[in-house]
């Protein structure tokens, strides 16, 4: 996987590189150890005419080219590597873990920042150490009195330092049409509009057994005697003085390092979205996860938008009201610019995550942060969000634009917004993906073919395709226990007793018993409900119905059903499936969904699936080995039904299918984003916002509700709060309190 912005390692120098490189790239990535390096496959010194180039994802083979200066290589790498940064390193350098990524933090400071060195006692102006670095201070050492006695600071300075250096892709231009030394090339930097500096947070150590470098040749005597004169790094020569002089003994205990901080862009109407989010920041403890979301109405998504520390916090770090409200999606905002570089300064953000821009301005691409684009539908493209009218979309334009704003039922969200609306936001969203620090992230692969479809400018964005986890809890789990041991061949099963909430019954699934089918969840229009209309008068004569959670929109359907229940808790969905016993469960989208967490579900307990062979089904379901696929037509769904009901084995053969698939975790679906989207902790403790209390007006609310609940889960849960303190209050007579109950009771009964 490649990191929102690329690098290209470079490592010179004719010292004892067997060993040397091995550790570089061990710095800088894990994996790097597992591929060549060079096209012999020998570890081999490099004399110093040659340069080792290896990508940043270490998964092509690694070259070695012969360079005559360094603007050949800047021009190398322009041509080869565009929208990539230098990182170059010499041989026998010592770094500690992770060096790239605290080099790259100092870009997250200033988008002037051209290059940026660490500290090193390889050049006199440049060191820590007012003297030479003592013996028993190696760079973890180093490193670990840097985590006490660095500021978090960068600072110019007069010259590079080629020993170790990374170089902004776009400043590469200015070192390429300078023909001097690397070291040498800080005035053709500056004179591009570039600074130079060194962070104050990384250390790199000499080459052992090398004298310190002389001072550049352009650099002047007397701009150096300034330098060093009122030097940057007074205070930290100081510190390491007195470090030196308490010895290894004398070591404090390190200042905690700062995790990074993510700020995470997402609408509130709930759903699978807000699952995948709360799934994600629940599991991810490397990182602080701050949402940014908007609040509002119909025909104004954003009036406001709030600042949470997490998905589920109840109260907002903070709050601001749009002047000029965001009807839908905004293509530029003045106001909604401002807060987010407020956001971004004062909680020291060091990635975006994009999950939904409803309410949100395309401003949020245009930071220089890395930043992620998560494809979780298909807005800003399709105003109806899934691509979808009559049949599933290949082509929008304006004609296509104007006839789905006049007759697709689908697109019901932003009637307050034109064609003309819609053209403009793609124009300005697709040129915004396509920068280099913005990377496309999708839960199936499916989203990128119909995105690459609609949009050939796509196809040359990389895409990668990282699945949502899930961590099933107890009671999942012994429903998919029970679902696995009913696949097993009696033969195969042992003859121990089991517990009986784990005895298996019958797995051959007799002819004589009719099929047990559950529909699981929302019965939407775009979830299939016109399909489950024409076909379940046939499938009730052939198969026991069971409509789980698919609220009111199952009424029209209670006559056919086995059992009807509109509305569950979602620690009550196991229970329930393990009163049905399923055989099988319909996922009956008509869109082409971007994953389905209730596919998760139902293999979770391990049921099989029937699904249309469309989007994210599509991708996940191996039609005919753990689960099968249809036509999104009422009689390719009753053909498939008729027979898997007469061919009850390959039912079992895919519930054993099903069972023998290790689910995939949340900790896997992080460490997938963490991998795409590498970042350093630095040293220091989170910023002091992340602690702050409500403010005194939020914590003297007596009502507190989440804006990202839904009405009518709210209305429920004030009606029963209402109901037990009236049951409860001793200052009603029985006449008062029946009177007042009485309304209360009738209108929670209708509402279920």
């Amino acid at each position: 996987m490649t990191p929102p912005r690329g690098q290209v390692l470079c490592v010179w120098g004719a010292a004892e590189t067997s060993n040397t490189v091995r550790r570089m790239l061990d710095h800088a990535r894990p994996e790097a150890a597992q591929g060549s390096l060079n096209p012999d496959g020998e570890h081999a010194a490099h004399p110093p005419s040659q340069t080792f180039i290896a990508s940043y994802d270490w998964r092509e083979q690694t070259k070695r080219s012969t360079l005559a200066d360094w603007r050949e290589l800047a021009k190398l790498l322009v041509q080869r590597h565009p929208g990539c940064d230098l990182l170059l390193i010499e041989a026998g350098v010592d770094v500690p873990a992770d060096w790239h990524q605290l080099l790259a933090c100092a870009y997250r400071s200033d988008d002037r920042i051209g290059a940026v060195c660490p500290l090193t006692d390889a050049l006199p102006w440049l060191s820590p150490f007012d003297q030479e670095r003592p013996a028993w201070m190696g760079v973890d050492e180093v490193m670990h009195w840097l985590q006490t006695l660095s500021r978090d600071e960068c600072f110019d300075i007069p010259a590079l330092w080629p020993g170790c250096v990374l170089v902004r892709a776009e400043a590469l231009p200015a070192i390429a049409g300078f023909d001097q030394p690397l070291a040498d090339s800080a005035p053709a930097l500056q004179a591009a509009g570039w600074s130079i500096v060194a962070c104050d947070w990384l250390f790199a150590a000499r080459p052992p057994g090398t004298a310190s470098p002389a001072a550049p040749a352009l650099l002047e005597p007397a701009r150096l005697k300034a330098f060093t004169g009122a030097h940057p790094l007074g205070r930290l020569r100081h510190g390491f003085g007195e470090a030196g002089a308490r010895g290894p003994a004398g070591m404090l205990p390190a200042r905690p390092m700062r995790k990074p901080v993510q700020l995470h862009i997402t609408h509130n109407w709930g759903g699978g979205l807000e699952r995948w989010l709360r799934d994600y920041c629940e599991t991810d403890e490397q990182r602080w996860n701050l949402v940014l979301r908007p609040i509002g109405t119909w025909g104004a998504f954003g009036q406001k938008l709030a600042l949470y520390r997490n998905p589920w916090s109840p109260e907002p770090l903070r709050e601001w009201i749009m002047q000029s409200p965001i009807a839908s999606i905004a293509a530029t905002h003045l106001q909604y610019r401002h807060l987010l570089h407020e956001i971004i300064d004062d909680f020291q953000v060091d990635a975006i995550i994009v999950s939904s821009l409803v309410g949100h301005s395309l401003d949020v691409f245009d930071t220089t942060l890395p930043t992620l684009w998560v494809a979780h539908d298909y807005v800003p493209f399709c105003p109806a969000l899934v691509i979808h009218h009559e049949s599933v979309c290949h082509q929008c334009g304006r004609a296509e634009l104007q006839r789905c704003e006049r007759e697709n039922p689908l697109n019901r969200f932003f009637k307050d917004t034109s064609p003309d609306h819609w053209l403009t936001l793609r124009q300005r969203f697709i040129a915004q993906v396509m920068r280099d620090h913005v990377s496309w992230v999708a839960p199936s692969a499916s989203v990128g073919r119909h995105y690459r479809e609609l949009v050939p400018t796509l196809r040359d964005k990389p895409l990668t395709v990282i699945g949502h986890g899930t961590d099933p809890t107890p009671p999942w789990q012994t429903l998919r226990a029970r679902a696995c041991e009913q696949a097993r061949p009696a033969q195969a099963r042992p003859a121990q007793a089991r517990p009986a909430e784990v005895q298996p019954a019958d797995a051959s699934l007799p002819p004589s018993r009719r099929l047990r089918i559950v529909v699981l969840g929302s019965l939407a229009p775009q979830k299939g409900r016109a399909l489950l209309s024409q076909a379940i008068e046939a499938l009730a004569r052939i198969a026991d119905l069971y409509l789980i959670g698919c609220g009111d929109d199952a009424e029209p359907f209670r006559a056919h059903a086995a059992r009807l229940v509109p509305r569950y808790a979602p620690d009550e969905l196991p229970a329930l499936l393990a009163e049905v016993e399923p055989d099988l469960g319909l996922l009956l989208s008509t869109v082409p969904e971007t994953f389905s967490y209730t596919l998760s579900e139902l293999w979770q307990a391990g049921i099989v699936p029937v699904a249309t062979r469309l989007g994210g089904f599509a991708d996940r379901i191996s039609d005919g080995v753990d689960g099968f696929l249809f036509e999104p037509d009422a009689q390719a769904l009753l053909a498939m039904i008729e027979t898997l009901g007469h061919e009850r084995a390959r039912l079992v053969a895919a519930r054993a299918a099903v069972c023998a698939e290790p689910a995939r975790s949340r900790a896997q679906m992080v460490a997938d984003y963490h991998r795409l989207l590498p970042l350093a902790g630095r040293p220091g403790t989170a910023p002091a916002l992340l602690d702050t209390a409500p403010s005194s007006a939020q914590a003297h609310r007596v009502l507190r509700i989440d804006p990202n609940a839904r009405f009518g889960d709210a209305v429920r849960e004030f009606i029963d709060y209402t109901i037990g303190k009236l049951e409860h209050s001793p200052r009603l007579g029985a006449a008062a309190r029946r009177a007042l109950l009485w309304p209360l009771r009738r209108m929670r009964r209708r509402l279920g």
